[in-house]
């Protein structure tokens, strides 16, 4: 069973586990546990690499209530860790918001677990491990030669982990299976495949009934001392077969996986024959009439193939419910109301001409454009925590260094390695690492932090906008040179070019002439995972380019890709007119554009050109700045976008605010 079939699973036990706290009988949760499920990363591509091995999936809930999925494989790593291709990894993924209990939240791109820069285990074949989650702290116990070592720390963000041999030398060379939550008890499979608890300093007890799958009776907390339950992988009693285990809570197991579909065997009726896919769960919750059942592999492969279960993407069909934003806003950043806009200032919770939003999940940057900085806001608080670009809050200081910027910051982005500001001032890109104020790396400027020059070459940029990243490197938009560049991993050189012939070319806008392939002006960029979409301003469009191609095949706002018809299509706005469109986004539903001179968002449901929701306007005509005055339904030039698992945050530019529109 692979990760994308485990986590499916695992989705629908954390469902009806949040669902069985405040819903007894089975109908209120079939609803949910039926519906499609999966985890997906933020711009809903799916978690999983195709054509790689990835195996032994661990999805924890941590007490904050964010979910972190752990799974081995022999995929590419990301930029910071250093991997040798082919070998077999730990990576670690967090959810970007947490888990309500009812929608799956989206994940950020799966990191390698590293001490230092290398990657461990790096084995040839299958990484051997397990994982738990105390708090909000994972741990993770894995084989490494002919050792077993587990996590001291780790930060499931970067991947950065801090691992040691265990001091308990009994068992030490056997396979682990599952690891309690404080980290300090494992359950081990030796080389006879019996199973043992060991404690990490010293102990070791062999598990009743645990040794052989035919006559397995179960673990329950008087023998076992665990109080989760445990998911095994494999053909347990038998010789030579992969053991993988997951630990995790689970509430009412048998609704559960009844209403999943799944057919459920219980040990009686479990033969050690049974296929090495086979999926068995044997829990100490005293609560279930049995501590074990199987899930053969027949009626586990009948249900992972049936179209749509696991949502967008892989079986075709839409995720669970609408997706519907309210196009009524919720709550306010930058004024004290809603029916306010006051002038710009520079304070910890005003701003002057905001200019473009991003959430990383812990909280919301904004880009504050003329105060030349950008503030970040914890959680749903409306007062800024921190500052980058100025030495406090009533600073509005500009200069070229690694922890100033030269003026006009119109573009912040955020990915699970940091947080990436431009600077259009200084024809540059900043990122900063974590939390960090001090930019470590700068792109437009041949690494130089203190030079702030135009340029129209691999490594140089002019007037930069929009930022976006994917598995495979970074996008920036060089709005001066007509053009969005590519940068393999970290690299500050670009390797690919859109909208010009090569990187060295100063075409002008549209370059070439008006087509597929040029550009004029372009300002924002969203990568989903399939592709690129970019706002290109002045031709009063959106273009999608899919894959790694550098010439669209989808438009929003024109009749084709070839005919520019200008400002709304040369007439009035409607549901497929744009006017100068500075941002785009994308989630699972769709594609979300802001139509900043029709002073309004526009959602496009699907791969569909035509919008079918607007915000900002009570209608798909009307264009007016704030019509019918500044509300909580009003918007004046609104650029940058975030779309989130939980909403939709606006720079609702002209009124000096940002809005944040939830989910229905």
């Amino acid at each position: 069973m692979t990760v994308r079939q485990f986590i499916q699973l695992s989705a629908i036990l954390l469902i009806v586990s949040a669902a069985s706290q405040c819903a007894k009988g089975p109908t209120a949760v079939d609803s949910r546990v039926k519906t499609k499920l999966s985890l997906r990363l933020a711009g809903g591509a799916p978690i999983s690499s195709p054509n790689t091995d990835e195996y032994n999936p661990h999805l924890l809930l941590g007490a904050d209530n964010f979910l972190y999925l752990v799974f081995g494989s022999n995929r590419a790593c990301n930029p910071e860790a250093t991997c040798t291709a082919g070998l077999h990894y730990i990576f670690i993924s967090r959810s970007i918001t947490a888990f309500d209990g009812v929608n799956l939240p989206f994940f950020n791109s799966p990191v390698a677990l590293r001490d230092g820069v290398n990657a461990g285990p790096g084995t040839a074949q299958q990484a051997k491990f397990a994982a738990t989650i105390n708090g909000s702290q994972v741990t993770v116990c894995v084989k490494s030669g002919a050792n077993l070592e587990c996590s001291t720390s780790l930060n499931a963000t970067t991947g950065e982990v801090t691992i040691a041999n265990i001091a308990n030398s009994a068992h030490v060379t056997s396979t682990p299976i599952g690891v309690e939550a404080a980290g300090q008890k494992l359950i081990v499979l030796d080389g006879s495949n019996n199973a043992f608890e060991i404690g990490t300093s010293s102990g070791a007890t062999a598990l009743p009934g645990l040794n052989n799958a035919s006559s397995a009776v179960g673990v329950r907390e008087a023998n076992s001392g665990y109080t989760d339950a445990y998911f095994v992988m494999g053909q347990f009693g038998t010789t030579a077969s992969t053991k993988d285990a997951i630990v995790g809570p689970v509430v009412n197991l048998e609704l559960a996986l009844a209403s999943s579909g799944l057919q459920l065997t219980t040990i009686n009726s479990f033969f050690s024959s049974s296929a090495e896919g086979d999926l068995v769960l044997f829990s100490a919750n005293d609560g279930l009439s049995d501590d074990m059942y199987v899930v053969t592999s027949h009626t586990a492969e009948q249900l992972w193939n049936t179209t749509g279960f696991f949502g967008p993407g892989v079986g075709g069909g839409p995720p669970p419910g609408t997706g519907e934003i309210d196009t009524m806003a919720s709550i306010v950043y930058g004024q004290p109301n809603m029916t306010t806009a006051n002038a710009g200032s520079t304070t910890q919770t005003t701003f002057s001409s905001p200019c473009d939003v991003s959430n990383d999940g812990t909280g919301l940057y904004v880009a504050d454009q003329n105060n030349q900085r950008v503030m970040y806001f914890p959680g749903i608080s409306t007062t800024a925590s921190r500052v980058y670009g100025q030495a406090n809050y009533m600073a509005t200081a500009t200069g070229l260094s690694d922890t100033t910027f030269a003026g006009n910051v119109c573009g912040v982005y955020t990915d699970m390695t940091g947080v990436f500001v431009t600077d259009l001032g200084g024809h540059r890109i900043l990122f900063f690492a974590g939390t960090s104020t001090t930019a470590t790396r700068v792109y437009g400027q041949g690494g130089l932090f203190t030079s702030g020059t135009a340029t129209t070459t691999a490594d140089g940029l002019s007037n930069p906008q929009g930022v976006a990243s994917d598995a495979t490197g970074v996008y920036i938009v060089d709005n001066g040179n007509h053009r969005v560049l590519f940068y393999s991993g970290t690299s500050t050189t670009a390797t690919r070019v859109y909208g010009q012939v090569n990187a060295t070319t100063a075409g002008g806008p549209n370059a070439g002439g008006f087509s597929a392939s040029s550009l004029n002006a372009p300002r924002g960029i969203h990568a989903d995972g399939t592709g690129v979409y970019v706002a290109d301003v002045s031709n009063h469009r959106v273009l999608y380019y899919p894959g790694t191609s550098t010439v669209a095949t989808r438009v929003y706002g024109q009749v084709d890709l070839t005919t520019n018809g200008g400002v709304n299509r040369g007439g009035a706005a409607g549901a497929n007119t744009l006017n100068n469109p500075w941002f785009v986004k994308s989630d699972p539903y769709g594609v979300y554009i802001s139509d900043s001179g029709n002073n309004r968002v526009l959602f496009y449901p699907g791969t569909s050109t035509t919008a079918t929701q607007v915000f900002g306007q009570p209608n798909m005509t009307d264009s007016a700045s704030n019509n019918g005055g500044v509300s909580a339904t009003s918007l004046s030039s609104p650029l940058g976008l975030h779309v989130a698992p939980d909403g939709l945050y606006v720079a609702d530019n002209g009124n000096q605010r940002v809005l944040f529109y939830p989910r229905l």
